[in-house]
C-alpha cells in the first residue's frame, strides 16, 4: 500500500507488502505531511541509515505511524494522547494484518511499543532490544529507540540501535 498525502494532513504506511520487516513510529511530522511519507525528515534520515547499515532497503520494509495525523502543541511535535492512539489503531492493526510474511515489528519509542504490548507507563529502556510475541500478532515485536530520541541523546544509543538492526537481519534471514 503506497502513502497519500490528503488535504487532511494523513500519511498512511508505505513499503513492500511481502516484507518480513515492519517499523512502526509514532505519529508524522511536518515534513512527513509535506511529503505524504512517513519518515523522511531528519529522524527519517537516521532511520533510513540505520536500515542501510544492517543491510535493509528502506523500500523493502513497510514503515507507517501509529497515529496518521501530525501531534502538535504550537510549533512542537508532542507524543500523540490516548484519543488520537486509539482514533487510529484499527488502521495500525489493519496494515499488520495485510503483511502475510511479517516476522518481525520495530516499535520506535513508547507509543507503538505500549500499543502493542498492551502496557502503559512503561521505561522504555527496560524494553528496546528484547522481542515479545504476543498472541494477538504472529510476529516478533522489538521495541527500538525512536531516531528523534538517538539524535538527542547520542552515539552510544545509535551504536545499539545498529547492533539491534543487524540482529534483526539475522533473525529475518534465518526464517
Amino acid at each position: 500500500m503506497d502513502t497519500k498525502k490528503t488535504k487532511n494532513n494523513i500519511v498512511l504506511g508505505i513499503g513492500s507488502l511481502e516484507t518480513k520487516l515492519m517499523i512502526i513510529g509514532e505519529s508524522p511530522s511536518i515534513s512527513e505531511i509535506e511529503a505524504g511519507e512517513p519518515f523522511v525528515g531528519r529522524a527519517g534520515k537516521l532511520l533510513t541509515t540505520i536500515l542501510e547499515q544492517a543491510d535493509f532497503k528502506r523500500e523493502d520494509v513497510y514503515i507507517t505511524n501509529v497515529v496518521k495525523e501530525p501531534c502538535r502543541d504550537g510549533n512542537k511535535n508532542r507524543p500523540p494522547k490516548q484519543d488520537e492512539i486509539e482514533k487510529w489503531k484499527a488502521t495500525l492493526w489493519e496494515e499488520i494484518k495485510r503483511l502475510k510474511n511479517l516476522r518481525a515489528i520495530v516499535t520506535l519509542g513508547k507509543v507503538p511499543t505500549c500499543l502493542l504490548l498492551k502496557e502503559k507507563n512503561i521505561k522504555l529502556s527496560d524494553y528496546v532490544g528484547k522481542r515479545y510475541r504476543k498472541d494477538y500478532i504472529n510476529a516478533d515485536i522489538i521495541p527500538a529507540f525512536h531516531p528523534s530520541f538517538l539524535m538527542q541523546y547520542g552515539k552510544e544509543y545509535t551504536e545499539q540501535t545498529n547492533k539491534l538492526f543487524r540482529q534483526i537481519k539475522k533473525l529475518l534471514e534465518k526464517n
